[in-house]
């Protein structure tokens, strides 16, 4: 396995391979976008309920500025990212957009513990400890070619009957 993250020869690392990586170590996001235009990921949280506007809206105005706070204590830039939520038919849709640039993977999972504390989500724990390392180590390398390359599609991956389903456009 340690071939696909070499430049020597082995596959580059693709924008799919980002995304279905992060779709498959974070099961409590339900989709990814990436936008070429912008150059951002947009990550979809879906709870089964319809929860408080004022928690949502708390949500939203908090998660900036925790992540800020990180960046701060990182000493990394601060990214762009956006808060959004959509409440229909009983199902609560939590959109957070984030700029691929100054983007890093601990900050992926930084929004997903936020996220699944405000919020009271459980995850699963049938994931090997084994199986996180080599998706993360997916995420970062995949990531930083991300930043160096420019990718003209644009993809979503979303879980649909227990898999993760690419589209590029």
């Amino acid at each position: 396995m340690t071939a696909l993250f070499k430049n020597n020869g082995a596959r580059a690392l693709s924008m799919d391979d980002l995304l279905i990586s992060i779709m498959l170590r974070y099961p409590e996001i339900g989709t990814v976008k990436y936008n070429p235009r912008y150059k951002f990921l947009q990550f979809t949280f879906i709870i089964l309920e319809s929860l408080d506007r004022q928690r949502l809206e708390d949500f939203a105005v908090l998660l900036p500025k925790a992540l800020d706070a990180y960046s701060y204590l990182e000493k990394r830039r601060p990214g762009k990212i956006k808060v959004e939520y959509s409440i229909e038919g009983g199902v609560t849709l939590v959109m957070v957009t984030r700029d691929v640039d100054t983007l890093n993977p601990d900050e992926i999972t930084f929004v997903v513990e936020f996220f699944k504390d405000w919020f009271d989500t459980e995850s699963r724990e049938d994931v090997f400890e084994e199986e996180i390392l080599f998706q993360e180590e997916i995420i970062r390398q995949s990531l930083e070619q991300t930043k160096k390359t420019r990718n003209s599609r644009s993809t979503i991956a979303l879980r649909e009957e227990g898999q993760v389903i690419v589209y590029n456009k």
